[in-house]
């Protein structure tokens, strides 16, 4: 008896993927965040969701210390981003080397693909490998081929960014953020640059890393996807998170006025 209550009680306090404490941004007078929270477990998959400039790719960009927090604070896996703990209730900066071994297990896929376009498909995927985890030249081939193997785009391994479509593109870009072994992944809008038609490759992508536990934060107007892959959906405005819950329900039976007026504009199956 007192085993299992010992295991149910650890699993009720197992660390979050990610947790973010009241967290503030500003930049100057403009305040983007407002006193956000919320936890995101391991192999949980959450959407934030919102009107553009609501604060969904600045709390993205901050989890990975790409903006720093002006209030608040940011864990992944326990570990304070961005900061260093040099004794009880002493932190301090980290320095770039600290912040760039932090910022492994995350990885982050952008908008825009941002590859090298002197590279080939492997050439990028490899390139980081290389850079960050000092891997070498027959290691990191072997990571990459096998990661755009995993996003179908091992046909297009010597192709360079200009050969391939936007859709095949951001999957090379995925492909490179996994060849880093990341603990979780962050989307910011990962098909917003896309013509419509290709969207549906990468999402395939997406919720196949869904199905295979990977822990996910997803910015992303699509909602067929979000309904379909979230375990939660998160719904932002003016800074502040107005909705939190089951993905079915925040899409289509959310509470907050503000919420049902945004739902009520797009075309939900």
């Amino acid at each position: 008896m007192s085993i299992v209550s010992d295991t149910n009680e650890q699993a009720a306090v197992a660390t979050p993927a990610v947790q973010v404490s009241h967290v503030s941004k500003r930049f100057g007078d403009n305040e983007v965040l407002s006193d956000i929270s919320f936890n995101v477990n391991e192999g949980e998959v959450v959407c934030l969701v919102g009107p553009s400039g609501s604060g969904k790719s600045t709390i993205l960009r901050c989890i990975n210390r790409l903006e720093v927090v002006t209030t608040g604070d940011i864990h992944v896996f326990g570990e304070r981003v961005g900061y260093v703990d040099e004794a009880p209730g002493v932190v301090r900066l980290a320095n770039a080397k600290q912040l760039a071994e932090s910022r492994r297990g995350i990885g982050m896929v952008f908008q825009r693909f941002n590859l090298f376009p002197h590279m080939t498909a492997v050439e990028n995927v490899m390139e980081a490998q290389r850079q960050v985890l000092r891997r070498g030249n027959a290691e990191a081939k072997r990571e990459a081929l096998r990661q755009l193997e995993r996003v179908g785009m091992l046909d297009r391994a010597d192709f360079y960014p200009s050969q391939l479509s936007g859709g095949q593109q951001q999957r090379v870009a995925i492909a490179r953020a996994l060849a880093m072994s990341p603990k979780i992944m962050l989307f910011d809008e990962p098909t917003s640059a896309l013509d419509p038609e290709l969207v549906g490759e990468v999402l395939q992508v997406m919720q196949q890393l869904a199905k295979e536990g990977m822990t996910m934060i997803v910015v992303t107007h699509q909602m067929g996807f979000a309904v379909d892959v979230a375990d939660r959906v998160l719904f932002m405005d003016g800074g502040v998170i107005i909705e939190d819950g089951p993905a079915e329900q925040v899409v289509h039976r959310p509470s907050h006025e503000r919420a049902k007026a945004f739902f009520s504009q797009l075309e939900l199956s």
